[in-house]
């Protein structure tokens, strides 16, 4: 029983959900009443207005008596006096009108963060059912926010408006509406594409990157690229560290959909570009592209036969990202481990071999991270098998012993799916 060298697909985006109103409190579930179906006549799930109201100062009793003062001292002749009062009025005015609109931004927010927990509260339901009913709630939800506030002045509301549609393009996606997914990316990216605020352009690069994983899961490689390409060239010298991850997601993504098209030498060098742009970037999720594009390449050279070259892309990984403590960046280097294990095995280097997986079960047998778990089950699954191959049927029922006793009551699905294997190869053991 062996796990073979993995291959790593193209990193797809999950949905993005964001809690306006309830970030503080915690809410897990939303009553069915603030649910906004279709056709719903209810006040509260109405079609949002297209533009803020225009909020006036008319009827206030103090402004009011500041312009009568200043009239009264202009008949009077006391022009100096009445200029006075009259900017009194103004400043009270202003400041009043100020407040008003900032009490409409936050009702807006409020209204936005209902919708968007409505959404949320889909969405959980859609993972625990698979009932794509749940994801066509969340996309009226979606479009209730998008229709209304795409252009709104407020940033804050830019950015939810702009995360509703990334999401409603992700949910028509899962829904098989892969044309309609694809409107709502590009709908984002021709409205929003040129927005100052930091998030939103996260978000534009997000639907360019979605849009390009639609397109290569279509089979449609060339447009797919030209998606990736699009949000590198745009945001290629963005600092913001949300915008430069996506930016290396596309890096990532080329790479592997070249890799996909048997244009193996190109999908090298987009990972190499990853590398070279990246490699000290102090983002975690940058830093994760750039781990990942070094193990992508490292396995690509080992298909290729150059199987020192892949074991020294797996060494870099180890020895750049060794002390890394962001979870999805260990992941990474318990994989790079796993790998060069099995790349050595494979050599005829077997007491090697298990020394790396030694290595991958020592530093990493304690993580918490359910994907640094998983690939410690398999470095131990692997050093057992191995020791087997040497005749050390000892060895390799411990290590298999082992795998039960630590992974044995883990939930995460692939360690139990393993561990299940695990178990039944000991039983087969045992009876001989």
């Amino acid at each position: 029983m062996k796990e073979n060298l993995p291959a790593r697909n193209i990193k797809a985006l999950t949905i993005a959900v964001v809690f306006a109103t309830c970030v503080q409190t915690g809410c897990l579930t939303v009553p069915d009443e603030l649910e906004c179906q279709p056709g719903d006549t209810r006040e509260s799930c109405a079609q949002p207005k297209s533009n803020v109201k225009t909020l006036t100062n008319e009827g206030d009793p103090e402004v009011t008596a500041y312009l009568r003062q200043a009239d009264e001292a202009e008949r009077s002749g006391d022009h100096e006096k009445s200029n006075a009062l009259r900017a009194r009025a103004e400043e009270l005015s202003s400041r009043n009108l100020e407040r008003s609109i900032k009490n409409q931004q936050h009702a807006t927010l409020d209204a936005i963060g209902t919708r968007m927990f409505t959404a949320q509260t889909a969405w959980d339901r859609f993972r625990k059912t698979d009932d794509t009913r749940h994801l066509a709630m969340a996309v009226t939800a979606y479009e209730w926010i998008e229709q209304g506030f795409m252009e709104d002045k407020n940033p804050e509301i830019r950015l939810l408006a702009a995360r509703a549609l990334l999401d409603k393009g992700v949910s028509f996606g899962l829904l098989g509406k892969s044309q309609a997914g694809i409107d709502s990316f590009d709908m984002l990216v021709n409205r929003l594409g040129n927005d100052p605020a930091p998030g939103v352009r996260e978000w534009v690069a997000k639907a360019l990157v979605s849009k390009g994983v639609i397109l290569v899961q279509q089979g449609r490689f060339q447009p797919g690229i030209d998606a990736y390409d699009m949000s590198i060239n745009r945001f290629r010298n963005d600092t913001a560290p949300g915008v430069r991850e996506q930016v290396a997601l596309a890096f990532f993504n080329k790479g592997t959909t070249l890799v996909q098209q048997g244009k193996v030498q190109a999908g090298i060098s987009a990972y190499d570009a990853l590398i070279n742009r990246f490699e000290n970037d102090a983002t975690p999720g940058v830093r994760e592209q750039v781990a990942s594009a070094l193990i992508n390449k490292g396995t690509v050279l080992v298909q290729q036969g150059k199987l020192l070259a892949g074991i020294d892309a797996y060494d870099k990984v180890i020895n750049r990202f060794g002390s890394d403590t962001a979870p999805e960046v260990r992941e990474q280097v318990v994989a790079a481990i796993f790998n060069k294990s099995v790349i050595l095995v494979q050599q005829g280097k077997a007491r090697a071999g298990i020394e790396a997986y030694d290595m991958a079960i020592s530093r990493f047998g304690n993580d918490t991270a359910p994907g640094v778990r998983e690939w410690v089950a398999k470095a131990l699954v692997n050093k057992g098998t191995t020791l087997g191959q040497l005749g050390d049927a000892g060895g390799r029922i411990a290590a298999y012993e082992e795998t039960v006793q630590r992974f044995g009551n883990d939930t995460t699905p692939g360690i139990r799916e393993l561990v299940a294997r695990v178990r039944a190869v000991l039983q087969q053991l045992r009876a001989n």
